[in-house]
């Protein structure tokens, strides 16, 4: 049997923010468009900062497995930046949910910095890889719904029996773990 390439260390810490974000504090972030694209057998996340086509380019090169979790992922990045956007959502949420989004934001822009080389590196073997950084951000995604620390301790208390670092990324959706996800 054939060992599988990782192409992750764990990063020390968390990257989850454990103090107030400002907007301002994630403005740069923000102006910047992040989309996948499929070209034959090649996978990319593209960025767009600007207008003009020098402000364009790919930011990373993405295994091919790793295609449909990678949108995911992004999508939940647009969802987040278009709910704080929102001139209506400004009136409507208050100043706790701001907060949150803004904190999960950058937990987000962080999680994708911290994934570029590693998508490269992956990109860059045949055959079966393992991101397991990316991989355990996926899972808690899936099954607990938040990534700061306390909310996965918490949902962990709640289901002893369930270790999150062992699960399958590839079939989350299937229904084949024991664990319970979110409600």
């Amino acid at each position: 049997m054939t060992s599988i390439p990782r192409h992750a260390e764990m990063p020390s810490g968390t990257l989850f923010p454990f103090r107030l974000v400002t907007e301002d504090e994630l403005a740069e972030e923000m102006s910047t468009e992040y989309t996948l694209l499929r070209a034959e057998n090649k996978v990319t996340i593209r960025f767009k900062d600007g207008p003009l086509p020098g402000d364009q380019g790919t930011y990373a090169t993405v295994p091919l497995p790793y295609e449909a979790l990678v949108r995911r992922f992004l999508y939940r990045g647009n969802v987040l930046r278009t709910v704080l956007e929102s001139k209506g959502s400004q009136t409507k949420l208050n100043d706790d949910i701001k907060e949150s989004i803004r904190a999960n934001l950058l937990h987000f822009f962080r999680v994708l910095e911290e994934c570029r080389t590693l998508f490269n590196s992956a990109a860059k073997h045949q055959g079966e890889v393992k991101i397991p950084f990316f991989d355990l951000y996926m899972i808690q995604e899936n099954f607990v719904g938040r990534h700061d620390p306390a909310a996965v301790i918490d949902w962990q208390r709640e289901h002893p029996d369930c270790n999150l670092r062992t699960q399958n990324v590839f079939t989350l959706g299937e229904f084949v773990s024991p664990c319970i996800a979110r409600r």
